[in-house]
């Protein structure tokens, strides 16, 4: 027997067989491993996906607190502005807008709690003011004239709004801070 030569007459079905389960099982493997690699790209697809699912619904969430924060703000000022206007007696808490400042500062730039802080301040100054001028028959004019002032200075911040809550804009590019 030489070493450079193949002896085709030893070869037998057997070894024929074994040679071809081998190339199947060869040919097998790659094509499930070509499968497997569509499949993980697919899967890398759907997960990509659910991904940006949930960060969608991590700011629609996050919108919907803010709103509530927007809202509560609007009511305060509005409550306490229609008190003005029919003579009631004003809350001197503001509305409980210490603790909306408080939630804000959560989920806003700090310009925001800051604002909200300073409307609930003026509130509760206006709303003891007002009691100190119940209480006197005789008012100051200036005392009223300052009063006055402090309707002025809130419904200025009740018609800025919008722009402090400038992060709630839906379509466009929001402002930012600086661009105020």
């Amino acid at each position: 027997m030489s070493w450079g030569v193949i002896d085709w007459t030893a070869f037998t079905w057997e070894a024929f067989a074994t040679l071809a389960t081998g190339l199947a099982a060869v040919i097998a493997a790659f094509v499930v491993g070509l499968r497997q690699a569509a499949i993980s790209q697919r899967q890398a697809l759907i997960l990509d996906r659910q991904v940006a699912l949930a960060e969608t619904a991590l700011r629609g969430e996050l919108y919907d607190r803010r709103i509530a924060i927007y809202d509560a703000v609007a009511e305060s000022i509005e409550r306490f502005l229609d008190d003005i206007r029919e003579g009631r007696p004003l809350d001197s808490d503001g509305s409980n807008l210490g603790p909306v400042a408080m939630r804000s500062r959560l989920l806003f730039h700090h310009e925001v709690p800051e604002r909200i802080a300073d409307i609930h301040c003026h509130m509760q100054v206006m709303a003891e003011r007002q009691e100190v001028l119940s209480r006197h028959d005789h008012t100051v004019d200036e005392e009223r004239k300052v009063q006055a002032e402090r309707i002025g200075w809130l419904l200025d911040r009740y018609e800025a709004l919008p722009d402090l809550f400038w992060e709630l804009r839906l379509g466009g590019a929001p402002r930012s801070p600086e661009r105020r």
